[in-house]
């Protein structure tokens, strides 16, 4: 009992002296704060019988506040005599929380104050007991030293960064005592200030200044250092930053780079010392001598010897040293190609050839670009390099250096030259008429010599013809050769048929020639035309030239008389286009004509849809043949087929082929090395690397006419297909066409991959139905995106209201035996896509959800009903797997159809946007991935925990607790369905009585 009454006298005690010791007044008194964090602390110091004050503070941002302070309270009962410090932290019971607690202890025989490492969190809580408390660790420096042993002017240091303690985990005390004196001993104000642990350098010192580290309160020192101030250079700056001297002259090199930058301040003590990339410049001592041509960087820098750092130029430029080698003499070999160079007119190699012969002397001369006098008249020059010769002739090429020295130091040229000679054979032979029709007369030889002669245009110099002619054939006769007034001879058009004349011609190659042979090698070309002999020139038929035609775009047709030549007057002209389309659909075939001349005739058609459109045309009402070179077959008319544009984007896509099918070893040619995998409902196909094109559908009937195919394409593609190919299909009974009939498929019980058929966007209710009954109820069909289910009446219900061109299906068969489904004749229908009604969805206009459906081959499609929810037109549903947005669904009626992108087995969730507020709310089902979930007849129940807070007309102020409908009106009890019950605090909440 004794013991316990001194513990607390001593506490008691300790405490108001602890106060009294407090940092600067700030520890709370009672009543500042509503929460504390007491703290039993032990301190453990290298400086034993020390007498302490220990504070605590808490961390806010930046600062510290001091929230309790105490001295030794009580001496540990062990007997080891260390004293325990108790300290009440106060805080805020909510804003100190979690805040860090610091500690700092202040010696009292010193003064000297430290901050300690250890740390705790203000939390409520007790840290220590008496018995146990917290250890405090202060480790007092045993002693110091400096390391300051040079400023400069007009700086600031912190001694801090010059301090140097043992032991090197000892803490520093917060605050230091710094002194300054002269050598002497005397005042050194006027030298430097100190603010803190900165000192700052006001002029310089040429003695020794003593810094002194004060370490008790009699001002004895701890350590010292002796520095001086000393004015070190700032900046250096270069005046100039290029030069180009002659190698050698180091004089004007030595005299430029003295002048060549500036070092303020002015008097400093600095060294100045010279830095170079290479050895163009070599230094002897502090001397720069140019030492052989090329191109270097020196830059002058500032050494402090005080440091040993250095001071680069402002911007850390560099002085750019140019040392020119000058060129000396151009030699020409004059034996290469013999003492002139010889060129043909049209040789583009004229500058190639000449520089092989060119060299200018030094081989180190540091320009040695030359400027060549090429003969304005002879030769074309375009830049320096590309040289070609235009005229016959011959002069003299001068080669000329402006890189030479003279004699008194300037610039000189140094030029030589050789003679040349532009030979202009023949190389090219045009003709004016090819074929060259020739009529007899009334079955008589015909003497051609002057046509065939005026025929024939040769280019070039007569000096330099050399060539041949020959002619094959029986229409035509004669002997002919080439001299220099071109073609002469004799030619007879002897007879009706066909006749070839060739001219060769044969030149020397100066522009290949290298001179590593005594002459130049020759070169050759042949030239030829036709002469066709007739009775007579009357129009016999058209050609027709086209390219590509893809329905939808416009084709550009072109026709041509035939014979070449044959005279005929556009009016007299009639083409027409045709097909065999249906009368409403004739204006998805267009055809206008462009342009009519007497040598050629040009029309624009369009066919909106793919197909065969026949050409046939009439010279004055009478009919006149057409054909087609390209095809392999000719007729008295012709044809063209538009095809149907397959594009196809990157990932995974359901499609379906209108128009043609692809046959197996076509796959290749139609989707190319851009395709990644076709499936089929019973075949696939992948693209390997290795093996190229690998599958059972690389076999076989290939990819059939309105087929479903799911298709990945690593990257996007555009091809053209056409109905020629299309094989009778055995799963339809009629290929789509203007026949009358439709397309009807054989659905098999379950799931059938069926393409659309048509060439536009068709509704389901026009494009499947069946005249006279109705659709059995419970047909499902799945697009990528969307699906429809058949009602009782025969009528689909989902999101999926078109059958879009060119996509691919998923048909259910719900029945235990085969159906079929009748798609409606297209030609039976407009000729235009159809535009599905609106769906009457709010949820719809939401969009807030985001996906990417190519990376998934499959989905799954549901039906949904959100049960206890009201107004579930309000809402959009959002499919997710994880937290990954996967798809999205709309309201019809009372129904929601979703479409979820997913791989089969992901757990799939959902979540409900409300449209009204924004709010987003998940729904508590799950649904692992799978073809379809619910239907028309049984949908899937979604439930969410969507709350309704008050109906409009109930009085929340009544007492009791009453139940009402969602209309608003009180019923008595709970009944089945949703209700609404108010409690007796006035609140609502929704009741579900099933």
């Amino acid at each position: 009992m004794k013991k316990l009454l001194f513990t607390l006298a001593m506490l008691l005690s300790f405490g108001g002296v602890s106060l009294a010791q407090s940092w600067r007044g700030d520890v709370p008194q009672e009543g500042d704060y509503n929460h504390e964090t007491v703290v039993y602390a032990k301190l453990t110091s290298n400086s034993p019988g020390g007498s302490y004050t220990v504070g605590a503070f808490v961390v806010e941002g930046t600062t510290l506040s001091c929230r309790a302070s105490a001295m030794g309270d009580f001496l540990d009962p062990s007997g080891a005599g260390d004293p325990v410090y108790t300290l009440r932290v106060m805080g805020d019971a909510t804003g100190d929380m979690g805040k860090t607690i610091k500690f700092k202890v202040c010696d009292m025989n010193t003064n000297l104050e430290y901050t300690l490492a250890t740390t705790l969190t203000f939390d409520g809580e007790s840290h220590g007991t008496p018995s146990s408390p917290i250890e405090l660790t202060l480790n007092i420096p045993e002693w110091y030293s400096l390391d300051f042993w040079d400023a400069e002017v007009g700086k600031t240091y912190n001694l801090r960064d010059y301090l140097r303690y043992y032991p090197s985990d000892a803490t520093v005390p917060d605050a230091l005592t710094w002194n300054v004196t002269t050598s002497d001993y005397g005042d050194a104000s006027s030298y430097v200030t100190i603010d803190g642990d900165n000192l700052t350098t006001l002029r310089t010192c040429s003695d020794e200044l003593i810094l002194s580290l004060i370490t008790d309160p009699a001002g004895s020192s701890g350590a010292e250092s002796r520095f001086t101030i000393q004015l070190h250079a700032t900046s250096i700056t270069l005046n100039q930053t290029s030069v180009s001297v002659v190698k050698g002259d180091d004089a004007t090199l030595e005299a430029f780079l003295s002048s060549a930058y500036t070092v303020t301040p002015a008097g400093h003590t600095d060294v100045i010392g010279w830095e170079t990339e290479n050895d163009t410049i070599v230094w002897f001592g502090t001397t720069a001598h140019a030492a052989k041509g090329g191109t270097t960087r020196v830059r002058p820098y500032v050494y402090n010897p005080a440091d040993g750092s250095i001071l680069n130029p402002a911007g850390n430029a560099w002085i750019t040293v140019n040392v020119i080698v000058p060129v000396e003499s151009i030699n020409i070999d004059y034996v290469k190609f013999g003492r002139e160079m010889r060129f043909n007119v049209g040789d583009t190699k004229c500058y190639e050839r000449l520089m092989s012969i060119v060299s200018v002397y030094p081989e180190d001369a540091t320009d040695k670009s030359v400027t060549i006098e090429w003969p304005s008249a002879n030769f074309t020059v375009q830049g320096n390099t590309s040289v070609t010769a235009k005229t016959e002739g011959e002069g003299r090429i001068t080669i000329r250096s402006a890189n030479g020295v003279s004699a008194t130091g300037g610039t000189a040229t140094i030029e030589n030259s050789i003679n040349f000679l532009v030979e202009n054979p023949a190389t090219t032979a045009t003709f004016t008429e090819n074929p060259m029709y020739v009529v007899l007369e009334d079955g008589n030889s015909v003497d051609i010599s002057d046509r065939v002669k005026n025929n024939v245009t040769l280019n070039g110099s007569s000096t330099y013809w050399q060539g041949s002619v020959d002619i094959t054939g029986t229409a035509v006769t004669g002997r002919a050769f080439i001299n220099s007034t071109g073609v002469s001879g004799s030619f007879t058009a002897a007879s009706e048929g066909t006749s070839t004349i060739s001219v060769v011609l044969f030149w020397n190659d100066y522009d290949n020639w290298d001179g590593s042979t005594t002459e130049p090698a020759q070169k050759s070309a042949t030239f030829s035309f036709t002469v066709n002999v007739t009775s007579q020139t009357t129009l016999a038929g058209f050609n027709m030239s086209f390219g590509e035609a893809v329905a939808g775009s416009p084709l550009t047709v072109t026709l041509t008389p035939l014979p070449d030549g044959a005279t005929f007057t556009p009016a007299d002209i009639a083409v027409n286009f045709t097909s065999s389309l249906p009368t409403t659909w004739a204006s998805t075939l267009t055809s206008t004509r462009k342009s009519a001349t007497a040598t050629q005739i040009v029309y624009e058609v369009t066919s909106e849809v793919p197909g065969v459109v026949n050409v046939t045309a009439t010279e004055a009402g009478s009919s006149i043949p057409v054909y087609d070179p390209s095809a392999s077959a000719t007729g008295a008319s012709s044809s063209i087929e538009f095809g149907y544009p397959l594009d196809l984007a990157s990932g995974w896509q359901w499609r379906s082929n209108p128009c043609g099918k692809v046959a197996a070893d076509g796959l290749q040619t139609v989707y190319g090395d851009n395709l990644e995998e076709i499936r089929t409902q019973s075949q696939l196909l992948y693209n390997d690397p290795a093996w190229g094109y690998f599958g059972t559908l690389t076999s076989g009937n290939g990819l059939l006419q309105s087929q479903c195919y799911k298709v990945k394409m690593k990257s996007a593609r555009s091809a053209v297909l056409y109905g020629s190919s299309v094989a009778e299909e055995s799963d339809m009974a009629i290929v789509p066409d203007a026949s009358g009939a439709g397309m009807t498929v054989t659905l098999r019980p379950g799931w059938n991959w069926v393409g659309s058929p048509y060439f536009f966007n068709r509704k389901l209710g026009t494009a499947i139905s069946r005249i006279g009954t109705t659709i059995p109820e419970g047909i499902v069909i799945v697009a990528k995106n969307g699906s429809a289910e058949s009602n009782t009446l025969g009528a689909w219900e989902g999101d999926l209201a078109l059958l879009t061109a060119g996509q691919g299906y998923l048909i259910k068969n719900p029945e235990t035996s085969p159906i079929t489904l009748p798609f409606a004749n297209e030609f039976d229908l407009a000729p235009a896509n159809e535009t599905a009604a609106g769906v009457k969805s709010e949820g719809l206009n939401g969009h807030v959800w985001q996906y990417d459906d190519s990376r998934f081959m499959n989905n799954m499609t549901m039906v949904c009903v959100l049960e206890d929810i009201e107004n579930p037109e309000r809402y959009s549903i959002g499919a997710f797997v994880g937290d990954e947005c996967r798809g999205e669904g709309i309201l019809q009626g009372e129904k929601a159809f979703v479409t979820v992108h997913c791989n089969g087995g992901e757990r799939v969730s959902f979540k409900l946007y409300d449209t009204w507020t924004g709010e987003m709310v998940d729904v508590d089902e799950t649904v692992t991935a799978q073809t379809r979930v619910g239907s028309l007849k049984a949908p899937f129940k979604l439930h969410a925990d969507v709350q309704t807070t008050a109906i409009s007309g109930i009085n929340a102020t009544d007492s009791q607790t009453e139940s009402y409908d969602l209309a608003g009106r009180r019923i008595s009890g709970q009944q089945p369905g949703v209700s609404l019950q108010r409690t007796k605090n006035g609140n609502f909440r929704k009741v579900v009585v099933k």
